[in-house]
């Protein structure tokens, strides 16, 4: 079953990407994927208050558009989570399959975009948290529950913005990934293709957090 294979993946990899990676068919694993992310999301959203939006939005949002505000954020959320955790792993097997073939490994691509898929899984995971903790306090986080440098969330040093995109299911969907590309490069490149995904996602992740630290519209 896909969804048991999309929890067994977590914590052993292993057998589920022998078995899923040789697939032809993948369209259920993206279906299932999409609808996941998007119940999360939308999920998670909900929790949101007019003070909220309004610190969000940077608008005022008084009680009476609130609702109107609100029924138009869920839908936004729920069209954006279909199609970005696609989007994304699409883009992501596109980059690494050419930093792979620039090191000379060969991959096809097919397969690169089935394993992002199952490692995309524990990002699911941060909003399945994201939602627990916030029913116990009864209002959203806007940052991820398992941020590596919490202490450093508050912090409006470079440094803290910078690290604050390094998560607990970050790390895990990397690891997810280096386990894949080990089995799927050639015997004489497998230490290789783990170092140059491993090396491009520390690089891609930390240049999103310089990003996300600086002022004005490039931040996020």
């Amino acid at each position: 079953m896909l969804l048991a294979d999309f929890v067994k993946v977590m914590v052993a990899p292993r057998p589920v990407m022998e078995r899923r990676l040789r697939q032809e068919r993948f369209f259920s694993m993206i279906l299932l994927l999409s609808l996941l992310s998007a119940v999360l999301a939308v999920t998670s959203v909900s929790f949101f208050r007019a003070e909220d939006m309004s610190r969000v939005a940077g608008i005022e949002i008084n009680q009476d558009t609130y609702e109107a505000y609100k029924i138009f954020l869920l839908f936004g959320t729920a069209f954006m989570s279909v199609f970005s955790p696609v989007v994304f792993i699409l883009l992501n097997s596109l980059f690494n399959k050419l930093m792979l073939f620039i090191f000379r490994v060969s991959i096809p691509l097919r397969r690169l975009f089935i394993l992002g898929i199952l490692a995309y899984v524990p990002m699911l995971m941060d909003t399945v948290l994201r939602i627990v903790i916030q029913l116990f306090i009864q209002r959203p986080l806007t940052e991820s529950p398992a941020n590596l440098f919490a202490f450093l969330v508050e912090s409006d040093s470079q440094l803290g913005k910078t690290l604050s995109v390094f998560t607990v299911f970050g790390v895990w969907s990397m690891a997810l990934y280096a386990v894949g590309v080990y089995m799927l490069a050639p015997e004489r490149a497998r230490v290789r293709s783990v170092a140059v995904v491993v090396v491009t996602w520390l690089i891609a992740t930390i240049v999103s957090g310089l990003i996300n630290g600086l002022p004005g519209p490039l931040s996020s």
